[in-house]
């Protein structure tokens, strides 16, 4: 007879027991819905409770039905991220539609995007610049932001007068995706223009520079800090002689070529990458000569860490301190805010922790056999798992938290959680490296490892099939973020079962329906939304 962990079953019924006083509150957004809005083209809603509705009417027109009016009709110009979408009963007028609970506009003149429309990450925010009446005017979600003028003088003239306003136009900006303005989490904006013969680079409404070029490199947070890159000619004869100069909240750097790369967190913490000039910057530290880096985390303005290899010897690079490790391979480095941190290493085929710049001598071994690492905290507490010949067993640090398993009868598996749902990792880049979150699947059942600490049972999960009617085991809705992860997994017909940073579970019973493009994960609040026999309702609960 197969033994079963009696520990891991405890652990999952105190988790569940422990969490009870989480409460799931509902709120009714539409009632006793009709089958026009049941089979609609598309319903949408914000983490507000704002809804929008589009409906189809003899394939020509739209309406879009929210809780405060009706829009339309109107007549779809394009297919793409973004819809195009004309009044019928005012030609002039375009609305711009995005993947969220609003129809932006009106706004007028001739469209220069061709569909390469810069939104935010979340796709809550919107730049979109029209030609009108010799003038460009930038709107972002509807409202004019700035105008400019449209060509230059001198540039009509090399163009021998052939060309149109509109054309030289499109040729002075570039309205690459992302590339004109850059988006924060919370709506705040950088942009440049050009306009008068000289690019100008603004910050919301406030004035930053100018240049001969276009800049680059545009990044912006939720606390109006940026980055940014601009070049000028040298003096030189040499017409490919730039001069790239990078600005950051830290500090000004200049570079030999273009940044390849940036990212600036809401905390001030970033990094600055130029894989031409094998050249790092992370939080005001200028590393040269890193032609190839892994596991970068940049956990705020002060604390960073990253990895690389020089001579086939890994190195750790912790705040600006560069420790040469004496291992084959690293595993998992994980920091935190108060700077501790620290990294598997594999010697001699043996696994050992190294912590705050020193290697616990002692390596992780049990059982006669070498442990194999799941994660490690940055304070050194250590998730791994033994292989023996008959079992298998997973530790944290000394402690057995699952085990008594036969490996030659039952089936055991660890897998990325990439399999079974597709985390934003918004407010997350280090997710990919660090990787907090992992998948352990032993016969039936399946068990998610969050930073090390294992969940209780769950149903054995199935890959995701994109369908919209998700069968037993799959993932309907999940994300891992800053705030840690959730899935919701259906477990039958109208039933669900939640998991929050394997401290928080709930059953979900008796919704046909969980729609799986509008969650919203962030400020330790989850909120969802489901069709609950003719209801459409708001799903939250706090954790």
């Amino acid at each position: 007879m197969k033994y079963r962990c009696f520990i891991s079953l405890v652990i999952s019924i105190a988790a569940i027991t422990s969490t009870r006083a989480q409460q799931l509150e509902k709120k009714i957004i539409l009632k006793d819905i009709d089958s026009s809005i049941l089979h609609a083209e598309e319903i949408r809603f914000d983490e507000n409770g704002n809804y929008l509705v589009r409906i189809e009417k003899n394939k020509t027109e739209e309406y879009f039905i929210s809780g405060k009016d009706t829009t339309g009709p109107l007549k779809r110009k394009s297919y793409s991220q973004i819809e195009t979408l004309t009044h019928t009963a005012n030609k002039t007028h375009k609305y711009y539609l995005i993947n969220q609970p609003y129809v932006f506009g009106p706004v007028t003149g001739k469209d220069l995007i061709n569909f390469k429309y810069p939104v935010s990450y979340d796709e809550r925010f919107i730049a979109v610049p029209e030609w009108k009446d010799s003038r460009i005017n930038y709107y972002v979600n509807g409202s004019k932001i700035i105008d400019t003028d449209t060509m230059m003088t001198s540039s009509r003239l090399l163009n021998g007068g052939a060309s149109s306003p509109l054309e030289i136009k499109a040729r002075e900006i570039s309205f690459d995706y992302e590339r004109w303005i850059r988006f924060s989490d919370n709506g705040r904006y950088i942009y440049y223009v050009f306009d008068k013969g000289r690019y100008k680079l603004f910050a919301g409404n406030k004035y930053i520079d100018s240049a001969d070029f276009a800049f680059s490199n545009l990044q912006i947070n939720d606390k109006n800090g940026f980055i940014y890159s601009r070049y000028s000619k040298r003096n030189t004869r040499d017409s490919s002689a730039f001069r790239h100069t990078v600005y950051t909240p830290g500090g000004t750097y200049r570079l030999g070529s273009e940044p390849s790369g940036s990212f600036l967190k809401n905390n001030n913490g970033y990094f600055i990458e130029g894989r031409r000039d094998s050249i790092l910057i992370v939080n005001n530290h200028l590393f040269e000569n890193i032609k190839e880096y892994q596991n970068l985390q940049v956990v705020d303005h002060k604390n960073f860490l990253f990895s690389y290899i020089k001579d086939s010897t890994p190195h750790l690079v912790v705040n600006g301190v560069d420790y040469t490790l004496n291992y084959d391979e690293i595993y998992n480095p994980a920091m935190d805010h108060k700077g501790n941190f620290s990294v598997y290493g594999k010697r001699n085929y043996y696994l050992y922790k190294f912590v705050n710049g020193k290697e616990i001598t002692k390596p992780v071994t049990r059982y006669g056999v070498r442990a194999a690492p799941i994660y490690i905290s940055p304070e050194g507490i250590s998730t791994h798992f033994f292989i023996t010949d008959d079992s298998f067993y997973v530790y944290r640090d000394d402690q057995r938290v699952m085990g008594g398993y036969d490996n030659r009868r039952d089936t055991i598996h660890l897998f990325p959680i990439h399999d079974y749902f597709s985390p934003t990792y918004k407010q997350m880049e280090n997710a990919r490296e660090q990787e907090p979150l992992r998948y352990l699947q032993i016969n039936d059942k399946g068990y998610l490892i969050y930073k090390g600490r294992l969940s209780g049972p769950m149903l054995a999960f199935k890959e995701n099939s994109f369908r919209n009617n998700k069968e037993p085991g799959e993932i309907v809705l999940g994300d891992l973020t800053a705030d840690g992860f959730f899935v919701i997994q259906k477990t039958g017909e109208g039933r669900y079962f939640l998991n929050i940073n394997n401290r928080v579970y709930k059953k979900l019973e008796q919704f046909s329906y969980i729609y799986p493009s509008y969650v919203f994960f962030n400020n330790h609040i989850l909120i969802f939304y489901a069709l609950e026999n003719k209801n459409i309702v708001q799903l939250k609960i706090n954790y």
